[in-house]
């Protein structure tokens, strides 16, 4: 295990406790967050050689199995981006980061894009190249695309899990062409669902529990995000909050009327809240003209 002593976004030292799990539960038992910049922090946290066995060997044999591949997810994350960016990406050279089973280059490549991925699990990656027919995905971290340039760079979902968010950023800013788009897709640190629950807990006397999945390492909200991406070299950063699925009354199968109406509650709130919501999207360009050009 190790301490993180100062925050990666802001350099920050001074942490506030904000919930814990059961001990053995996970990778991580215990969270921390930034008093500055409101970056939430795994701590302590596993080591890099514990992490790198997890998510080879563990995360996608026994937490996300085939049984939860469904394409529905990433076309809505897909429309969040487009959105965001004011335009449909299409006949574009595509890099996605930790792209497992390969959902967000199916759809990608559905619209016309050239489409590669890296993965550390060889079960995903099989199952990217085998049932997406994506040939271009890779068994490997970030360097397996060391010299390329792409014109998006998008990694969905991984940044939360690494170590080193400040240094993954700026590998992803490196592997995008001169004014090439980068994205990074997140869970979100507010939401209104999660606020919720860690205060209904905290007052039954539970405890206020992991704010989020035990493989999570850090915690972003668009704000601090925003911040990091700039820090990096990106250009014209922006960020927003959403919901996993389009803002719907609709009761998912084996779904109960209540659950899906609460859903439906968090969804509104977090609608008039700027910025809150449980997952985040930031975009930002790198320089049309870099260093020595």
């Amino acid at each position: 295990m190790r301490t993180i002593r100062n925050c990666p976004i802001c350099g920050n030292s001074k942490f506030h406790f904000l919930g814990a799990a059961e001990a053995g539960s996970g990778l991580h038992t215990a969270q921390v967050i930034c008093r500055e910049c409101r970056l939430i922090i795994s701590q302590p946290q596993a080591d890099v050689a514990e992490m790198n066995e997890y998510y080879r060997n563990v995360y996608y044999q026994q937490i996300w199995k085939e049984d939860t591949i469904e394409l529905d997810s990433s076309r809505n994350h897909l429309r969040v981006i487009h959105e965001l960016i004011g335009e449909t990406m299409s006949g574009k050279r595509v890099l996605d980061v930790g792209c497992g089973y390969g959902k967000m280059l199916r759809v990608l490549k559905d619209l016309g894009n050239e489409c590669y991925g890296c993965d550390l699990s060889e079960k995903a990656v099989q199952y990217a190249v085998n049932n997406f027919d994506l040939p271009g995905v890779r068994c490997g971290d970030i360097s397996t695309f060391f010299g390329k340039a792409f014109d998006v760079v998008l990694s969905f979902h991984t940044i939360e899990h690494l170590p080193e968010p400040r240094m993954f950023c700026r590998d992803l800013i490196a592997l995008a062409a001169p004014g090439g788009l980068v994205i990074v897709g997140t869970e979100n640190a507010r939401s209104f669902q999660a606020f919720f629950e860690r205060n209904l807990s905290a007052l039954s006397g539970r405890g206020k529990p992991f704010f989020t999945s035990q493989e999570h390492t850090f915690v972003f909200d668009t704000t601090n995000i925003r911040r990091l991406l700039t820090d990096c070299g990106l250009e014209d950063v922006r960020s927003a909050a959403y919901h996993e699925v389009p803002d719907a009354c609709g009761v998912a199968p084996k779904e109960s009327v209540h659950w899906a109406l609460y859903k439906k509650l968090c969804r509104t709130v977090d609608r008039c809240s700027r910025g809150t919501g449980p997952y985040l999207v930031a975009a930002g360009r790198t320089p049309s003209i870099r260093g020595n050009e």
